[in-house]
């Protein structure tokens, strides 16, 4: 979705772009067919590099600077974020597909109607017009619009809380991992206003005692 910087030791901490906490609600429940995205749990979701929630190593705390954690700490939430804008594309796309079909679907059915109408014999003088039959299958087109919008956004909403409820551990975990090796060192995520103009995660969460 977007760039980020490099991580070399002259380049500036990789960031992730701001995320709002807050979206969109939907207006109310509806109920589905189609069965919402089942994650697994949440501790077995965090980036899989080794800052990425669990107690640092004796050997790897030995070996970190500020610097070189930060850097780490960084590039994990940054993964969480391409991970989650994936998702998301994956639900738009398939959205997409399924309104698609049932787009041509119905594009069939007028087809088919306005054919049955011309194709009339001689008894066709006595025929009704079709435009009842179109303004049924314009209708049924419209609901089936509404009921995939809906459903996209069911989904869409219950995996932006699925991520931000990672994200928020990930970020406790971050956490308290600074405070292990660093005590001394304010976590960098506490900072006022990080990095200015870049905010390096995708919301700002407490800290969870």
């Amino acid at each position: 979705m977007s760039s980020f910087p490099g991580t070399g030791s002259a380049a500036r901490p990789l960031i992730v772009p701001r995320r709002p906490r807050s979206f969109t609600q939907v207006s109310h429940r509806i109920s589905l067919n189609e069965s919402v995205v089942q994650e697994s749990p949440i501790e077995e979701q965090l980036p899989s590099d080794s800052s990425s929630g669990s107690e640092p190593e004796t050997d790897i705390a030995s070996q970190e600077t500020p610097s070189t954690l930060e850097t780490k700490q960084r590039k994990g939430l940054q993964e969480l974020h391409i991970e989650y804008e994936k998702r998301m594309n994956e639900i738009k796309a398939m959205h997409f597909r399924r309104r698609n079909e049932s787009r041509r679907a119905y594009d069939n059915k007028r087809t088919i109607a306005i054919d049955d109408y011309n194709k009339a014999g001689c008894w066709g003088i006595f025929r009704f017009s079709p435009r009842r039959k179109l303004d049924a299958i314009d209708r049924d087109q419209e609901n089936a619009d509404n009921y995939f919008a809906k459903s996209e956004r069911i989904e869409r909403r219950a995996v932006e809380r699925r991520f931000e409820d990672r994200e928020e551990l990930c970020i406790h975990c971050y956490r308290r991992m600074w405070k292990k090796m660093y005590p001394s060192i304010p976590f960098w995520y506490d900072r006022p206003n990080p990095d200015a103009l870049d905010i390096p995660v995708m919301t700002y969460y407490q800290p969870i005692d």
